[in-house]
């Protein structure tokens, strides 16, 4: 009964016992000895007090509960309570790095361990839903709140809910900074909560700078919290991201009352359906957005407002599924003026001619550009557009997706003869790769290639070996580091030309449909030696053989095996074993034949593994 994980139960028991029977000796000294036990020496002088007060001193068990009550008085002398003796700089150390649940425990051990406990504020700057149960965060909200910085809501538990709004609404997290509410809090949100949350928001409204707001998943469901509303709320935002997965329409709301922001600088919306309604009204409060990304936007009019409403923007995404940068802290300077877009990611442009005039207008400034032009492109080409006098002289990054009609690989070609800085090309789509590789001959190499011709016929791609030819033989100062190889109808003609480059340090293989075992094993051990970050993928011909060639290749740091059905965890093993470099991190994902066994072998001889299962 009175072994460690079982003293809650012991110490019911022997309540139960004194409940039935008060004046018997027996369930105090329990209660008592149990107290003693668990070092709460004050709980069992009170124990032991309370049964000398109700039992008879002629009872067998009084001498006993003397004698115990004697003893936990004499430990209560010795005990030295750490918290009240250690240095303050050494305590706030050790409560830094307790655990989560270790501290809340401390916050209920006595009023002086929780007045030290939360005096170190660093503890409890970022908060989070999922890192305590529904029951604790009930229990120390209140404790904690005063010294949250960063809260993340993560739970549907209306009594969580209502606690948290309770401590908002009595301005008990001001010094909150950043605030996330998750798909699961914000489907949790109902009519009820609307009141106290515009109170919660205004009383948080001096410090509150960052919010991500991920609203309900019912697609059929009205929003209930609108984009406009949380501006009408959140005066002091510099960053807002807003998602939705409903197909309702209402998700911007009405902007009347919404002034100026001028403090926002970074605006993020994604929704699941295109959406309809008009943005100028919100870009025209906004004018000192720098980072805007939208998903799911109708195009009409859209760069026009751009071009009319963001004189700061400098990084602007549509429709695009590339990793947007966040707006860095020197960017977000508001008395900085803005040179104009230097990221601009569209990936499904409908008009050419406000394309062309945004590029235009931020020519002077680009450095990522990316163009992704799928269906509708086609419905404003006229001879007014033209794009021969745009020049990117700062671009460094161009991502190209071919359209349907292929009207726009003229521009590709004209960008890489004309962007003397071009340093990192990324070319999607069946095109025609001659004219291209002609182009890219004729100016500095490049450092990074991504090439990535999806739906194409087999026997097309074999102008781009003339450009890893001319790249193995170039003196040029610049470094060839990166090559990405994706849906490509690879050739041995292709790798063996790659293996000579000396210089090549990324290499990216996926999906190659003509690829052998015997062709990747001899471009493998060619640059073995230089490459120091590989990506192997959906290649069904990559092996355990294959990975001993891997394992000889002495420069590799981060190795990344993806779809790879035919590789086994015994693979991965002598793989692991055997490795002649000092791989740093190994990622494994969707391999049928490897196992939970694999990874935890690889992880007592690799600092970083990463495993998702098939």
């Amino acid at each position: 009964m009175f072994c460690a994980p079982r003293f809650g139960e012991a110490v019911q028991d022997a309540q139960r016992i004194i409940s039935l029977a008060p004046t018997w000796a027996m369930g105090y000294c329990r209660l008592g000895d149990l107290y003693a036990q668990q070092g709460k020496q004050l709980d069992a002088i009170d124990t032991y007090s309370i049964g000398l007060q109700s039992v008879s001193q002629d009872a067998s068990l009084y001498a006993q509960l003397i004698e115990g009550k004697h003893s936990a008085e004499l430990q209560n002398e010795k005990r030295v309570d750490f918290i009240r003796s250690l240095p303050v700089e050494v305590m706030a150390k050790i409560i830094t790095l307790l655990p989560r649940d270790a501290k809340l425990v401390c916050l209920q051990v006595s009023s002086i361990w929780c007045k030290r406990t939360l005096e170190f504020s660093g503890s409890w700057r970022v908060s989070s839903g999922d890192d305590m149960t529904d029951e604790q965060s009930i229990k120390v909200v209140t404790y904690i709140a005063a010294y949250v910085e960063q809260l993340t809501i993560d739970t549907s538990n209306q009594q969580v809910w209502n606690q948290l709004l309770v401590d908002m609404q009595g301005g008990h997290f001001r010094k909150i900074t950043s605030l996330h509410l998750t798909g699961i809090a914000g489907r949790s949100i109902n009519r009820d909560m609307l009141v106290p949350m515009s109170v919660a928001f205004s009383k948080m409204n001096n410090t509150l700078t960052r919010l991500q707001f991920d609203a309900n998943n019912d697609y059929h469901q009205s929003h209930l919290i609108k984009l406009a509303d949380l501006l009408c709320m959140c005066t002091n935002l510099t960053s807002l991201r807003y998602r939705s997965e409903s197909t309702s329409f209402d998700w911007i709301g009405a902007f009347t009352y919404v002034g100026q922001r001028l403090t926002l600088t970074d605006l993020e919306i994604k929704c699941h359906t295109s959406l309809r309604c008009n943005i100028e009204p919100l870009l025209q409060r906004c004018h000192k957005l720098k980072r805007l990304v939208l998903g799911n936007c109708s195009w009409e009019g859209l760069l026009n407002s751009i071009s009319r409403n963001g004189p700061s923007l400098e990084i602007f995404s549509f429709d695009d599924k590339d990793t947007v940068p966040d707006v860095l802290e020197d960017d977000a300077d508001m008395e900085r003026q803005s040179s104009g877009l230097r990221f601009f990611h569209v990936g499904n442009a409908k008009r050419y001619d406000d394309l062309f005039t945004l590029i235009r207008n931020h020519s002077a400034s680009l450095e990522d550009l990316s163009l992704s032009i799928y269906n509708g492109g086609f419905y404003s080409i006229g001879q007014s557009v033209t794009y021969s006098d745009i020049r990117l002289n700062k671009l460094k990054k161009f991502t190209f997706t071919r359209d349907n009609y292929n009207i726009m690989e003229p521009f590709l070609r004209h960008v890489i003869s004309t962007s003397d800085n071009l340093r990192h090309l990324c070319v999607n789509g069946s095109v025609n790769a001659e004219p291209i590789v002609r182009t890219l001959l004729t100016r500095p190499r490049l450092e990074c290639l991504e090439i990535n011709p999806y739906h194409h016929p087999f026997g097309i791609q074999h102008p781009w070996t003339q450009l890893f030819e001319a790249y193995a033989a170039s003196s040029s100062a610049l470094t060839f580091q990166m090559i990405s190889l994706k849906q490509y109808d690879l050739s041995g003609a292709s790798l063996t030309a790659l293996g000579k480059i000396s210089t090549l340090q990324e290499v990216t293989l996926e999906n190659l449909p003509r690829a052998t075992g015997p062709m990747i094993v001899a471009f493998l051990t060619k640059v073995g030696n230089n490459v120091t970050t590989l990506n192997l993928s959906t290649l069904p011909v990559i092996r355990n053989d294959e990975l001993k060639t891997v394992a000889g290749m002495k420069g590799l740091r981060a190795l990344k095996l993806r779809q790879l059905p035919n590789v086994t965890e015994n693979g991965v093993i002598r793989m692991v074993d055997t490795m002649t470099s000092k791989l740093r991190c190994l990622t494994i994902e969707r391999c049928s034949g490897v196992t939970e066994k694999a990874i935890v072998h690889a992880k007592q001889k690799i600092n970083i593994v990463e495993y998702q299962a098939f």
